[in-house]
Order: structure tokens, then C-alpha cells, then sequence
């Protein structure tokens, strides 16, 4: 096997950058910026040996607090609040680089929207749009996550509206993970609001695109798109044909639970029991809290129409210690929710 070397570098200059506590931070931060894209765990590793406290000069603080707020979006890391990232936006906000002014409102929104925040995510989405270049990528970006945070509030013509924008935009760019990422947007708004022909339309639109680029990932969740619709519609042989196609072109590395929990589900549906039971089984391995407690409820069901109720009696627990777990969940965030549904009532007053 042929050795890495620019991994080696990497590696080499984090271990130097962490043993050096060097004030200028100028060359890391370049560097960091020129990895972000193709290689966002390697400038996060060199992001993370720098101290934002041990930066003075007030560019190079801006700058490192929205490269490493980018690097730990880009490595799927949770924002836990907005303290990092308003260093950039307070700093970018009346400069004239709009291309840094865009990227710190964005982030400010991936921000809010990784803490459900999503009037304040929608405010910093819109704030970026005022500055974002039509022709570049991150505009994409900004109008399919504006159009998540309208999804999330149950604001469904924004939303429709907001990934028309997106469509409109990524084909003029040519740019097909654009067109396919908003594509699935529209149908999922549709699928939501029980529109069922309109959402498969959308989804059958998606999936060509993804088959033409060859996204074996995209197939997989297009196909378990269309066989939610199907099986929502009660027509469990059609929906069984779409996970079958679910799987077969899901890539090896992903975590099947979702998909094996909808095969086990139209199985049910379809009165072949023990399969159903079997797909269940595995799809509780790997399951979160959430799916776990509906796999659970759904052996349950199946064992207590079989008769076997002391199976039946033991899912049922398992399902209950689910829901508890789920309550405690719900508990902690009540309060939070509440003000949030407040905000949204405000905001939709305001409208």
C-alpha cells in the first residue's frame, strides 16, 4: 500500500502546532482554510490545537472562530451554542467581504438549527441570502437549510417556495446534487402534508438524478422515500418492491436500521409474519431510542395476534422502558418547546 503523505504532513504539522505555541496563528488558520473542503477532519484537527484565547488580533479570532464552526459542521460535530460563531458574525457583519459575511450568517444558522432554534436560524438564513453570490454553491446551501427550518415549523408554502428557489438556482449553476437536493425537498414537504402523487412525482425526479450520477446513498433514501408513500397508501406489494430496492443499492458502510424497520413494517402489513419479525430483529440492533420503541410496539402486536403472549408480554416491557425513556427525554426539553411554539406564534403575528 502506497503511504499518504499528505496525511503524513498533516499529522506531522498538528503535532508541531500543538507542541508550538507560536502567537502568529496566521499559517495554521491558512492552512486550516485550505483543507476545510476536501479534508474538514484535518483542518478540525489543526483548528483544535489553537486556543482562541491566545489570539489577539481581531481578524485572526474572526477568522478562526468561523473555520472551526465550519470544520466542526463539516465533521458532523454538534453546535452546543452560539458564543464561537458570533465572534465572526459581529466581526464580518459591516465588512465588506460578503463572501465571509454570507459563510458567518450561514453558520450562525447551522447554529440555531442544530439547537432547534429555528426562528433564529431562519432570521440568520435570510440575513445570508441579502449577501450570498447567485453563481456559487453555498447559496444552495443557505435556501435548502432555510427551507428545512420553514419544513420544521410546519410553514409548508414557504418551504415549497424556498426549494423552488433552490431548483431554480441549481440548474441554472448546473450543479445535480443541487437540483437532487431540492427535488427530495419538494417531495418530502408533499409526502408530509399527505399529497401523495405530488411527492412521488418529485421523488421519481430525485431518483433519476441520483441513478445518473450513480449516488448509491441517495438511491437508498429515495427508495425508502417512495415506499413510505406507498405503504401510507396502503398499497404494501408496490411498497415492498421499494425497500426491496432500498437495500439493494444501499452502500455497505451505512446503518440499515431505518430501512430494515420499513421492510418489517410493509412485511406486517402484508401479513408475513415471521419475515416482519426478522427484519424487526435487526433493525432494533443498531436503532435509536425513538425507532426502537415503534420496533418494540410492532413485535408486540405480532406476537399477541400469534398468541404468544409471554413473547408478547416481554416486548411490551421492552416498549415501555422505550416511552420512559423517551418521557424523560420530552421533559428536559418541555419547557423549551413551549417557548419556542410561542416564538413561532409571534412570528407567524408578525407575518
Amino acid at each position: 500500500m502506497k503511504p499518504n503523505y499528505l496525511t503524513i504532513l498533516i499529522t506531522t504539522l498538528c503535532i508541531f502546532f500543538n507542541a508550538c505555541h507560536n502567537s502568529n496563528t496566521a499559517p495554521q488558520l491558512q492552512l486550516a482554510d485550505s483543507l476545510i473542503d476536501k479534508r474538514a477532519d484535518s483542518a478540525l484537527c489543526i483548528l483544535e490545537k489553537l486556543s482562541i484565547e491566545e489570539i489577539s488580533n481581531k481578524s485572526a479570532k474572526a477568522m478562526y472562530a468561523l473555520l472551526l464552526t465550519e470544520a466542526l459542521d463539516k465533521n458532523f460535530k454538534s453546535h452546543r451554542n452560539d458564543s464561537l460563531i458570533l465572534i465572526a458574525v459581529d466581526y464580518y457583519k459591516d465588512n465588506s467581504n460578503n463572501k465571509l459575511k454570507t459563510k458567518a450568517y450561514y453558520y450562525l444558522g447551522r447554529v440555531y438549527q442544530d439547537n432547534k432554534e429555528y426562528i433564529k436560524a431562519t432570521e440568520a438564513y435570510l440575513t445570508a441570502l441579502k449577501t450570498a453570490s447567485p453563481n456559487q454553491a453555498p447559496i444552495l446551501q443557505i435556501y435548502n437549510n432555510l427551507a428545512l427550518c420553514y419544513e420544521s415549523q410546519e410553514f409548508y408554502l414557504p418551504a415549497i417556495k424556498t426549494y423552488k428557489e433552490s431548483y431554480a438556482t441549481a440548474e441554472k449553476m448546473q450543479d445535480k446534487y443541487g437540483i437532487l437536493h431540492a427535488t427530495r425537498g419538494l417531495g418530502n414537504v408533499y409526502a408530509i402534508q399527505d399529497e401523495e402523487e405530488k411527492a412521488l412525482s418529485y421523488y421519481q425526479k430525485a431518483l433519476s438524478i441520483a441513478q445518473s450520477i450513480k449516488d448509491s446513498l441517495w438511491e437508498n433514501a429515495i427508495f425508502c422515500d417512495i415506499a413510505k408513500v406507498y405503504d401510507d397508501q396502503g398499497l404494501y406489494i408496490e411498497a415492498k418492491k421499494q425497500i426491496d430496492l432500498a437495500l439493494r443499492y444501499a452502500p455497505s458502510n451505512i446503518n440499515l436500521s431505518p430501512t430494515y424497520f420499513w421492510k418489517g413494517s410493509i412485511l406486517y402489513n402484508l401479513e408475513e409474519t415471521d419475515s416482519a419479525i426478522h427484519y424487526l430483529s435487526r433493525a432494533s440492533t443498531k436503532a435509536n431510542i425513538y425507532t426502537k420503541a415503534s420496533i418494540y410496539q410492532t413485535l408486540y402486536e405480532i406476537n399477541k395476534e400469534n398468541k404468544n403472549y409471554e413473547q408478547a408480554i416481554l416486548y411490551n416491557d421492552t416498549a415501555l422502558t422505550c416511552y420512559d425513556s423517551i418521557q424523560k427525554i420530552i421533559h428536559h426539553t418541555e419547557i423549551n418547546n413551549l417557548i419556542k411554539k410561542h416564538s413561532i406564534y409571534i412570528y407567524i403575528k408578525k407575518k
